[in-house]
């Protein structure tokens, strides 16, 4: 008869007892809440203090429990990697809690402790094991409180200042060195930041550094934030000299892989220069991308020269530099400090023979220059690169980014012909569209046509807007002017030309008198768009604005007669494409401009470009159609043919 009756399953037995266990454990102060679905989480506890007023402190649970009888193998629970990214993206902490039926033991860690290194991951799962040592205590209560505290004001903007930390050592000497001599060190050093770290005792603690003969393992409010192997990385006079530097270092790290990477800095640069951290390529750029972030430049470039003087020949010291390099905040006096600094140690580096570490500095810095738009810098730094490591003339890159240098000047015919040497190094797509930009530029009206469209036909649906518009442009112009190609020269234009006062034939003819001695006019183009729309011949009107805005790309008024007169002749394709190049070099104002020539709905008109605008890359031509069809909008994709 039993047979029939219904059974109840061993697991869902084991949970049942799981939770009575964890729920007797927990003070009975505190309040466990089931949740009645589980997604990952069994639970959240909510901490009272022993007068049973409440503390404000939750935690989130996680109940698992084995019949396993081997303890090795009961304590290492599988799960899978989308509980890693849950649990990650949760504002609380989560305790995984280990019931162990066979010994009724409960064990506990928390979830942001895990160390990565430890936790073996397939593609689908990863290992969180719990040691014997996770086993729940009397003293447990107290050390999640602790925990929880730690981890709300590790969480927050500000940490306690200053941050005590409890040191432990695995074994009594450490690479040869008696724990209790690395304490002292470490304590002495901990007093000249003493308003930052304060080291301590105490048996319980949140944070805490762990040092072995393996490993260095950094805790801030419970979690395994940092963990430096160290099997192999010391001989007793390296950890005579720079252990107690190494962990002062690595607490930094620790505090900066949880984003606080000011006070991180703090705690790291003075400390840096003894430090055999900063002299291994896995920990020098988290470094130096600490102080970036911290804006500790002077610092950073200390340690900068201390490296090029130790080893001539290790690229480390030039890694150092490139978050420095690269951080957009360093403008103004820092940058110019940089650079100095990076051209005295140039210098140096060329006086002792090394010229292809000198050349790759002057590389460096010839970019840095030219993200700072000083050109003739810029350009004397790659020859100056040229001339110390000759193998940067043959490669394409280095051309191309010379040629770039030459074109923001002005000096189109020279960046035409290194953007052709860069193209023999090495074909590239968007090396052609500038060499055709550059031909353009240069007077080289139907060599630039063939020159974009043959960039254009490789990739085009992958290439800017402003290629498109610019070939078509080109295209258009050589045509309209029976013009193949000009000796640019400044057009001669008298204080008499005053387009309000005159005719439009008046007009036109001093504009055309104007692009027989410059074709890239954009005033000429301008006034000349103005007239042709007054009278009534709308699609040359478009391509004249259209015109003198590629020539003048912050001409907001151009951009915005383009696209309205290209709507008018309902030419999408140049609708879409003027909205993504007006608004990749003006951002709002482009949209502003454009909205200003509809005078009515304009604010639906705003959400509608910007809401077209938002859903797609900028850079990806294959965007916006826009097409008005009983009052609505709807997308058309640039690629796909009108149909007839």
């Amino acid at each position: 008869m039993t047979d029939n009756l219904p059974k109840r399953p061993r697991q869902h037995q084991l949970e049942t007892e799981s939770k009575r266990q964890f729920e007797s454990a927990i003070p009975s102060s505190w309040i466990y809440r089931a949740k009645d679905q589980d997604y990952g989480i069994d639970g959240e506890v909510e901490i009272f203090d022993d007068s049973e007023y409440a503390t404000g402190y939750i935690f989130l649970v996680q109940l698992k429990a084995t019949d396993q009888k081997d303890i090795d193998r009961g304590l290492r629970l599988r799960l899978p990697l989308g509980k890693m990214k849950y649990y990650n993206s949760l504002d609380l902490p989560v305790l995984i809690v280990r019931y162990h039926s066979p010994s009724e033991g409960l064990y506990h860690r928390w979830f942001h402790a895990l160390d990565p290194h430890y936790a073996k991951r397939t593609e689908k799962s990863f290992t969180f094991s719990f040691s014997k040592d996770d086993i729940w205590k009397d003293t447990t209560p107290r050390r999640i409180v602790a925990d929880v505290d730690a981890y709300r004001k590790l969480k927050s903007s500000h940490l306690p200042k200053p941050l005590r930390i409890a040191i432990s050592f695995e074994e009594n000497n450490i690479h040869n060195i008696p724990g209790y001599v690395v304490l002292s060190r470490l304590r002495e050093l901990g007093g000249q930041i003493s308003q930052l770290i304060l080291f301590e005792t105490s048996e319980i603690s949140s944070n805490e550094v762990l040092i072995s003969n393996t490993s260095i393992i950094v805790k801030i409010a419970g979690a395994c934030t940092l963990t430096l192997h160290t099997r192999q990385g010391y001989t007793t006079e390296d950890a005579n000299s720079r252990l107690h530097f190494d962990v002062m270092v690595a607490i930094g790290l620790a505090i900066a892989n949880e984003g606080h990477f000011i006070k991180a800095a703090e705690i790291v640069a003075p400390f840096l220069k003894s430090s055999k951290l900063v002299r291994m390529p896995e920990t020098a750029v988290r470094l130096s991308l600490i102080l970036s972030k911290a804006n500790k430049i002077h610092a950073a470039f200390e340690i900068v020269e201390e490296l090029f003087k130790e080893d001539k020949s290790n690229p480390l010291a030039e890694l150092f530099t490139l978050p420095h390099l690269m951080n957009p905040r360093n403008a103004g006096t820092e940058e110019h400090f940089i650079l100095e600094t990076l051209k005295r140690i140039a210098d140096s580096i060329e006086k002792q023979g090394d010229l292809s570490r000198a050349g790759r500095l002057r590389y460096n810095i010839a970019n840095s220059l030219r993200g700072a738009s000083c050109l003739r810098d810029a350009v004397r730094e790659y020859r100056n690169a040229a001339r110390l490591d000759s193998s940067y003339l043959n490669r394409h890159y280095f051309w191309q980014e010379l040629a770039s240098v030459l074109f923001e000047n002005g000096r189109y015919k020279l960046a035409a012909k290194l953007y052709g040497i860069s193209l023999t190094l090495e074909v590239n797509t968007h090396t052609r569209l500038l060499y055709a930009d550059s031909l353009m530029f240069s007077g080289k009206y139907l060599q630039a046509k063939k020159a974009f469209e043959k960039g254009l036909s490789s990739n085009g649906n992958q290439c800017a807007a402003e290629w498109h518009l610019k070939s078509i442009a080109i295209s258009w112009l050589s045509e309209f002017l029976k013009l193949d190609h000009q000796d640019r020269k400044t057009p001669h234009l008298t204080d008499s030309f005053q387009p309000s006062k005159l005719k439009n034939f008046e007009i036109e003819q001093v504009c055309l008198e104007m692009l027989a001695s410059d074709a890239l006019c954009p005033l000429a183009w301008f006034n000349l768009g103005l007239t042709r729309n007054q009278n009534s011949n709308e699609a040359d009107a478009a391509m004249c604005f259209l015109l003198a805005a590629l020539i003048n790309p912050q001409d907001l008024e151009s951009w915005a007669n383009a696209f309205g007169l290209a709507w008018q002749i309902n030419n999408m394709y140049l609708v879409g494409w003027i909205l993504q190049a007006a608004y990749k070099k003006n951002n709002e104002s482009a949209i502003q401009s454009i909205v200003e020539r509809f005078p009515d709905n304009r604010e639906k008109i705003y959400l509608t470009i910007s809401q077209l605008l938002e859903k797609q890359s900028i850079l990806d031509t294959r965007i916006i159609r826009m097409h008005e069809e009983a009052g609505k909008w709807r997308e058309i994709d640039l690629d796909e043919p009108e149909s007839s």
